[in-house]
């Protein structure tokens, strides 16, 4: 068994990916659980066939490192970026779903304060620019989709959430080629209509009423109050509505990671 790894930090899209590559490769996305079960995250145990397949696609938020989980069964990596402003509200978001409700204000303060996530960074997940560097080394500023040869012989690739938004069609096709999958464009086009955000809304609020075991997570009274897993799926955010000081706090402290990872 090889593994192509969807590589990123949390809240950047991966999910997104996913559901893109999935309905390209299998069709119709009848539940969530299928996905999960044939492009698996790396976070759970991987289903049992997953050993009988040549290769697989899986999800993983982990730093790349040799104590990486089948870091030895490594095919190639397609990394996934967004930018970290944008990150940290919808970890605001994610945080609030899943029961934490933590402090806006106190969330962004520490997010900013440790350049990333701190539970994240618990969890082996590093923080921003390290999760980006580990996976792309000294290629993390280099030009969107430049594929020069690794010093490791692992092929890797990268794009990003906003190129994503930007021309789904395009990026998922250049994602397929790198997959070395044939690319079908109408059978793109259809796997770009089926994962419309609105589209995966709709299917999360479809699987929340009917109580389905699929990948959104979630508590109930969080979404009574508005919380999904698929959120707005925007760009270019500020921090201005939860404290009028934090875009300036955010700006000083990312500028230089910013930079070096391709986003100055």
């Amino acid at each position: 068994m090889r593994i192509f790894w969807l590589a990123s930090y949390p809240r950047s899209g991966n999910t997104w990916l996913r559901f893109l590559l999935y309905a390209y490769l299998h069709g119709t996305i009848h539940n969530t659980a299928d996905v999960n079960r044939l492009l698996p995250p790396i976070l759970r145990p991987l289903p049992p066939d997953a050993h009988t397949r040549p290769c697989i696609i899986s999800k993983t938020h982990f730093l790349f490192s040799p104590s990486h989980p089948l870091v030895d069964r490594t095919a190639a990596i397609i990394h996934i970026r967004r930018h970290p402003k944008d990150i940290l509200l919808s970890g605001l978001n994610y945080h609030a779903l899943n029961g934490a409700a933590p402090d806006p204000v106190a969330y962004a303060r520490a997010f900013i304060g440790n350049l990333g996530d701190p539970k994240w960074k618990r969890w082996n997940f590093g923080t921003w620019e390290p999760s980006i560097r580990s996976w792309l080394g000294d290629r993390a500023a280099a030009p969107r989709g430049s594929d020069p040869a690794p010093p490791d012989n692992i092929p890797r690739a990268w794009t990003t959430f906003e190129s994503l938004r930007a021309d789904t069609a395009a990026e998922l096709s250049r994602i397929l080629s790198i997959l070395n999958e044939p690319v079908d464009h109408a059978r793109v086009a259809d796997a770009v209509e089926r994962c419309s955000i609105d589209n995966l809304r709709a299917l999360e609020e479809r699987e929340s009423r009917a109580g389905a075991k699929g990948l959104f997570p979630g508590a109930a009274d969080a979404r009574a109050k508005g919380h999904r897993f698929m959120n707005k799926g925007v760009s270019g955010q500020s921090l201005n509505h939860i404290h009028p000081e934090l875009d300036a706090m955010f700006d000083d402290a990312f500028a230089p990671a910013l930079a070096r990872c391709g986003y100055a």
